[in-house]
């Protein structure tokens, strides 16, 4: 039997646009005639036309064919071509409109998720309602009960008698009716006795005895040497300040704190030691030979030459190498060229530049100038004073600031000292908190230097250090926020 494949395509044409192509349906129909063939069927008995869906693919029309062929399949073999229809559809929907399945799946996980979780706070919340339930019958049954009535005394004032039993004078009587109280006090026959309340007095707590402070003070140093190896310098004020907290303390309770606080002053002397900056080895001095005033004639000046290990031969540009207005510091590029010169012209002149750096720093690069002459004339005196040997001005002389007076800064009416004192504190509570912002370590040697800038000079340790105890005892407002901890900590550096 011949199948009509023209005749079979126009019918379906008529109808719907097929998604089975005309050269498909002709390959199939050849497939199904070879098949046939091959496996002893008569083509007569599969009613090809029938079966065929002009809707499906190549592929899916196939499979239905062979299923007709091979007979009835079982239910396994169902179950199998049920998951693979189910898995070749689920594949075509994924490439066909992954937008839609992808966050349909990600719903479907969480929802997933969240029977769990709902499930789980059911559970809960079911078990917390009977428990409410329980809690609820059990205050309903203490409602219920009577109310207990505490027993009252009192004493007989008048003999009487009730019944059979007779009471006397200053007889106490405890009972809970409290009619038969009231009717009876009514009759002026009984008083009511007041309830004893034991009262506990207890002494006043001692201070710990001179004995006991003399222990808590070794113990003290004994926790400080057996961990540091050394009694850090300024800690028996904060053994004092944290004595005078614990004093009417019981020895047990004075004897952890004390043993606490020593604990404290060891983690920071190690955190101390630890973060403590390494020292910088300075180059070795080379040994420079000076240039004579004079040349003498058999003498060539190749003798006298800088050592090649020395700077290259610089010099202060002539004109700005940054187009940043004036007046500013040096940038960082001319800082390099300014730093390169200066130390050429100090070895040229026999000095170790190397010695030099802070105050050029100081004087050179961390100053604002009005213009590039200006700080060319700068430079040259810089270098003409330390060839000379001199002394260096202040940095306010070397600003052209008018010196300061310490009257005027702090207070007209107040003695030279105390302006001394006043100032300590308050650069003091300037140093730390800055310090404290950045995250480094407050040190005496920045105090100096701002109070050398502001005409504040000839400062002792001592001096300093009594301003900021009194300061501190006097809850001067400088060290307000700043605790004496941090101030003895300060002392120490």
């Amino acid at each position: 039997m011949r199948i009509d494949v023209d005749d079979l395509y126009r019918k379906w044409s008529r109808l719907k646009e097929p998604t089975l192509t005309y050269i498909s349906l002709k390959g199939l129909a050849q497939w199904f005639e070879r098949e046939t063939e091959r496996r002893n069927i008569d083509p007569s008995t599969i009613d090809f036309e029938a079966f065929v869906d002009p809707m499906l693919s190549y592929e899916e029309n196939k499979i239905i064919l062979l299923e007709f062929m091979t007979g009835a399949p079982s239910e396994k073999e169902y179950e199998d071509m049920y998951k693979q229809q189910v898995a070749l559809l689920e594949q075509q929907v994924r490439e066909k409109y992954p937008e839609v399945i992808e966050p349909l799946e990600e719903r479907i996980i969480e929802l997933e998720r969240t029977e769990t979780t709902s499930k789980k706070r059911y559970k809960k919340i079911k078990a917390l309602q009977l428990q409410l339930a329980e809690t609820e019958k059990l205050l309903e049954e203490e409602r219920a009960k009577p109310p207990e009535v505490a027993p009252i005394k009192v004493r007989v004032l008048r003999p009487f008698t009730e019944g059979i039993l007779d009471y006397t004078v200053d007889s106490v009587i405890e009972t809970k009716d409290l009619d038969w109280v009231l009717e009876k006090i009514k009759r002026e026959l009984v008083e009511r006795v007041g309830v004893e309340v034991p009262v506990e007095i207890k002494a006043p707590p001692k201070p710990l005895s001179t004995e006991e402070v003399r222990t808590l003070e070794d113990e003290f140093k004994a926790a400080l040497m057996g961990e540091l190896g050394r009694i850090p310098r300024d800690v028996l004020a904060e053994f004092r300040v944290t004595l005078r907290k614990v004093n009417l303390e019981l020895y047990e309770e004075a004897l952890r704190v004390i043993l606490e606080k020593a604990k404290e002053i060891v983690a920071r002397e190690s955190l101390r030691k630890a973060f403590r900056p390494a020292a910088v080895e300075m180059p070795p001095e080379r040994e420079m030979r000076r240039v004579p005033d004079r040349w003498d004639e058999d003498e060539r000046k190749e003798d006298f030459m800088i050592p090649s290990r020395g700077k290259a031969p610089a010099s202060v540009p002539d004109y700005p190498m940054s187009d940043l207005p004036f007046p500013r510091r040096p940038t960082s590029e001319e800082q390099l060229k300014l730093w390169d010169a200066f130390a050429y012209a100090l070895q040229e002149k026999g000095i170790n530049f190397w010695e030099f750096r802070k105050p050029f720093e100081e004087r050179i690069w961390n100053i604002t100038f009005k213009d590039w002459f200006m700080l060319k004339d700068r430079f040259t005196q810089l270098v003409d004073l330390i060839a000379e040997g001199e002394d260096l001005p202040p940095l306010w002389v070397w600003k052209g600031v008018p010196p300061p007076s310490l009257e005027f800064l702090w207070k007209p009416t107040i003695e030279p000292t105390e302006a001394k004192a006043q100032a300590i504190r308050h650069f003091t509570s300037v140093v730390i908190r800055n310090a404290r912002s950045t995250g480094q370590v407050a040190t005496l040697d920045e105090l100096m230097v701002n109070l050398d800038q502001h005409g504040v000079s000839d400062v002792s340790y001592d001096e300093i250090k009594d301003a900021i105890m009194m300061g501190h005892e006097s809850k001067d407002v400088y060290f307000t926020g700043i605790s004496l901890e941090e101030l003895t900590e300060f002392l120490g550096t």
